[in-house]
Formats: structure tokens, sequence, C-alpha cells
């Protein structure tokens, strides 16, 4: 099975996928990989300031969770 069938068989279209964690490392790299594959990411952080700086370059809808 080669990459762009596998890409095609993992399609998030209309999806939206909630990243606890989002606005670290992890969270953003997994935020641009959802958003190649069609999803929606939603980024969700106790770091509000930062959650918001990592998802308004890329459109990306971020929260702050309470601590």
């Amino acid at each position: 099975m080669g990459r762009e069938c596998q890409a095609e068989r993992f399609r998030l279209d209309n999806h939206v996928v909630i990243i606890t964690g989002g606005a670290g490392l992890l969270g953003t790299s997994h935020a641009h990989a959802i958003a190649e594959a069609g999803g929606h990411p939603v980024l969700a952080d106790v770091d509000g300031p930062k959650a918001s700086a990592m998802a308004e370059p890329v459109s990306y809808t971020h929260l702050t969770l309470p601590t």
C-alpha cells in the first residue's frame, strides 16, 4: 500500500479534533498533521496566551482550560 493510499484512508474531512496540551511542541505537530488530513484542530491548553499564539498564524481554534 503506497503512501497516498494510506493518507486517503485516514482523511479527517469535516471532523473536529480537540488536542489537549495543544500549545506544546507535540500538540502543534499533531495539529498540523490533522489539518493536512482535512480535519479542524482545536488546541486546548492551560496556557491560554501560548495556545492563542500557536493557533493564530494557522487559523486554528484554541481554548483555555481552567487549572
